[in-house]
């Protein structure tokens, strides 16, 4: 049985200049390199990086899971062969370990001639026991990765013979390395966590799927902005009216990001729905939210546009109300654009908003589109995507279904932009089917306006 591996408290002395400078430019590299990202995978992978060849021929790094094991996270090594057989076996619990030694103890664990059991352990199997006995890696530490806890640790391998100032300047550089190390994968796991949180509440501000609607053909087009982290403010919906048979949608945006814009978004997108119970008219409708908004005290405001729809005899009728929203676009047989909807005050800024409705009729084979400002707003070479050009490259879909139009909206915005814009991104298309009302009450049911009383 061969002895524990031995640990050494200071490594051997050099010139404290000849120190000094060398840990200066390491510590200068590695840390830009760790920094470079909050994703925790290019994380780990930077730090294999900074570790091969600079401090050793091999590098190891292994995560400890919720129960304290070690498992495997990534090698690197100057030799892709060695790198990539290491990378399959990580160490096996009960072994003596210096990777389980060190995350154990807490503290660096160093073999300055490990034997062949040693490189057996360390290998995992009987191939990589071979290859690091051909390269003679027998010199071998591990360290501890410590934030709030242990994370896991870094183990680095080189060839017993290699002579100079590395071998004595390396522990401290790995200690040095590992806390950097240390501190920036415990920034990107709290990143990774808070940007799940975010991803798992701005699906709630959005319909789950998006209903089927006979007649009509529905594709809606969601992007986060900036790094993802912070729920933004967009929202859109899909809904029954259920008082007169037909179907609402709506588009809407709170300023700025975070819960409060998230909790404005939720209230805003539910209490609509919960309004067309005893409301008919968009205007009245995003009054009576405007009056919760102003109640609540948000120091925020909302914009909205919200159309409510029917098919009568051979078209759908849309009627739209403007809450400080961009105007629906509709997409008609020959190509045309056409913005619709009035404008209308923002929610949430007085308590006596000026907000009108206006009806329009979409035909058979024509598109209406909902979208947020972060479209319109997204930032080129020279200026913004604007207006005018989300409506030209919408007139280019005429013909199209609603899923390929708001895949062409995508893809221009996308193909505009210099950099990631920093808002969201929100598209909602709800086009009618070309034979959805081919001689007359097809899809859903056509009610007459006159026997209908609006409130």
């Amino acid at each position: 049985m061969s002895p524990s591996p031995t640990k050494i408290e200071e490594p051997p002395a050099y010139s404290d200049s000849e120190i000094a400078e060398q840990r200066y430019r390491f510590l200068l590299t590695a840390s830009t390199m760790l920094s470079a990202s909050l994703d925790f995978a290019a994380t780990i992978e930077a730090l294999g990086r900074a570790a091969v060849p600079a401090l050793a021929d091999l590098c190891l790094i292994d995560m400890a899971d919720p129960a304290g094991n070690l498992n495997r996270a990534a090698a690197r090594a100057g030799d892709v062969e060695l790198g990539v057989a290491m990378e399959k076996v990580g160490p096996v619990a009960g072994t003596p370990h210096p990777a389980i030694l060190a995350n154990e103890t807490g503290e660096m664990v160093l073999l300055p001639s490990a034997t062949d059991y040693e490189l057996q352990v360390i290998g995992g199997n009987e191939e990589n026991f071979e290859m690091l006995r051909e390269r003679d890696l027998r010199w071998c530490m591990s360290v501890p990765i410590v934030a709030r806890s242990c994370l896991g640790t870094l183990t680095l391998l080189s060839d017993v013979n290699d002579s100079g100032p590395r071998s004595a300047i390396v522990p401290t550089l790995a200690e040095d390395l590992s806390r950097r190390a240390a501190l920036a994968l415990d920034n990107a796991k709290l990143y990774e966590s808070s940007r799940d949180m975010a991803i798992t509440l701005q699906r709630s501000l959005m319909p789950s799927a998006l209903p089927k609607v006979p007649g009509l053909d529905i594709a809606a087009m969601y992007n986060a902005g900036g790094e993802g982290a912070e729920v933004g403010g967009d929202f859109y919906d899909v809904f029954p009216t259920g008082t007169d048979e037909g179907w609402s949608a709506l588009i809407g945006d709170v300023c700025g990001k975070g819960a409060e814009a998230a909790a404005l978004s939720a209230l805003a997108r539910h209490t609509i729905r919960a309004a067309n119970v005893n409301l008919r008219k968009p205007r009245r409708i995003l009054a009576f939210l405007n009056q919760l908004v102003l109640q609540g005290d948000y120091h925020r405001f909302i914009t909205v546009a919200y159309c409510r729809m029917r098919f009568v005899d051979t078209f759908l009728q849309v009627t739209v109300g403007r809450a400080g929203h961009l105007p629906p676009l509709v997409l008609r047989r020959d190509g045309s654009v056409e913005a619709v909807g009035k404008p209308g005050t923002l929610i949430g800024v007085t308590p006596e908003p000026k907000l009108t409705d206006q009806v329009i009729k979409v035909l058979p084979g024509e598109s209406l589109v909902l979208y947020t400002d972060g479209i319109t707003e997204a930032r080129g070479l020279e200026d913004q995507f604007g207006q005018d050009r989300i409506e030209k490259e919408l007139a280019r879909c005429a013909g199209r279904s609603a899923q390929e139009i708001a895949d062409h909206l995508e893809a221009a915005v996308a193909a505009f932009q210099v950099e990631r814009s920093h808002d969201d991104m929100a598209i909602l298309v709800i086009r009618v089917d070309p034979d959805a009302l081919g001689g007359g009450t097809l899809g859903l049911n056509c009610l007459e306006e006159s026997h209908r009383s609006q409130d």
